[in-house]
C-alpha cells in the first residue's frame, strides 16, 4: 500500500521534519506509529495521506508514485484514504447525521452536498455506519452535545461511509481518559480486521500499541529508529524513546529494517 523509499520533508522554513525514511506498509496491516511530540508522525500521516509531498525520496501508495499525482488522479487517491483526527475535524453545530454523511463528499457533487444539508441523502449508510459505533441513537443530535469519546465515534462513522481502503488516525484518544481511549482504539481495531482496511494508528500510549498492533513504527527526530514487533520493544527501550534518549542499541539493530528486506 505504501513504499518509502530514503524519504525525508523539510518545510520552507527549514526545519526538517522527517529524515532518510525507507519503509514499507503492506495492505491489511495494522500498524502503530510511536514518539514523542515533534518525532515527525503527523507529518508521516500527511505524506501518507498525500496532504502534503516529500522533499527527498519516493513515496508510492498503491503502486502510483506521489510526485506525479495531480488533479483528476490526486482526488482519487484520497478518496481512498480516510483520516481521523485528534480534534475531531467535525462541524460541531451540524447534527450526528451531516458530519457523518461528509465521508460522501469526495463523490457527491457541490448540488448533491448542498441538497443533503437540507434533506440527508443516503441515510441508511449513516445509519449503519453509526450502528457500527454504537451510535445509532445519536443521529438525530447536534454533535456539540456529544461527549469527547462519542464525537470520536462520529468522526470513525464519517469514515466508514467513506468507505477508504486505509484508515489513518493522528493520536484519536489523545484528550481522552484512558477507559475511552482503550474503546476507540479496540473499535479501530476490529472495523480494520472485518472490513480488511489497512490501519496506521499514532499513539503516545505505548501499552495500548503493544495490546492492539501486531507492528510497532517508532520516530524520533525524524527518523526511524524501530519497525518490529511489540515483544521487541522493551520497557526500557519506549521509555528512552519518550525521554528522546538513544534507544538500546541492541534493539535497533535488530528491527530498523532496510527497505530491501520487503519482498514485493
Amino acid at each position: 500500500m505504501f513504499v518509502l523509499e530514503g524519504v525525508g520533508k523539510t518545510f520552507a522554513n527549514g526545519f526538517v521534519a522527517l529524515r532518510d525514511l525507507h519503509l514499507r506498509i503492506a495492505p491489511g496491516e495494522r500498524v502503530a506509529l510511536l514518539g514523542p511530540s515533534g518525532a515527525g508522525k503527523t507529518t508521516l500521516l500527511r505524506l501518507l495521506n498525500a496532504t502534503l509531498r516529500p522533499t527527498a525520496g519516493r513515496l508510492t501508495i498503491a503502486g502510483l508514485d506521489s510526485r506525479h499525482l495531480h488533479g483528476k488522479r490526486l482526488r482519487q487517491v484520497r478518496r481512498t484514504i480516510g483520516t481521523i483526527y485528534q480534534q475531531y475535524n467535525l462541524v460541531p453545530r451540524l447534527r450526528v447525521v451531516h458530519n457523518v454523511l461528509a465521508g460522501h463528499l469526495g463523490r457527491w457533487s457541490g448540488w448533491r452536498a448542498a441538497l443533503s444539508l437540507l434533506h440527508p441523502l443516503q441515510l441508511d449508510t449513516a445509519v449503519a455506519a453509526l450502528q457500527h459505533v454504537g451510535l445509532a441513537d445519536r443521529l438525530w443530535q447536534r454533535t456539540d452535545q456529544l461527549s469527547g469519546g462519542e464525537q470520536q465515534r462520529v468522526a470513525i462513522a464519517r469514515v466508514l461511509v467513506q468507505d477508504p481502503a486505509v484508515i489513518l488516525a493522528d493520536e484519536p484518544v489523545a484528550s481522552l481518559d484512558p477507559g475511552l481511549a482503550e474503546g476507540i482504539v479496540r473499535l479501530l481495531v476490529d472495523l480494520a480486521v472485518q472490513r480488511q482496511k489497512t490501519l496506521v494508528v499514532s499513539l503516545h500510549h505505548v501499552p495500548l500499541a503493544r495490546a492492539y498492533f501486531p507492528r510497532l513504527l517508532a520516530l524520533q527526530q525524524g527518523r526511524l529508529v524501530y519497525d518490529g514487533p511489540p515483544q521487541g520493544l522493551s520497557a526500557a527501550a519506549w521509555q528512552a524513546l519518550f525521554a528522546e534518549a538513544p534507544l538500546p542499541a541492541a534493539a535497533e539493530r535488530a528491527h530498523v529494517r532496510p527497505v530491501t528486506a520487503f519482498p514485493l
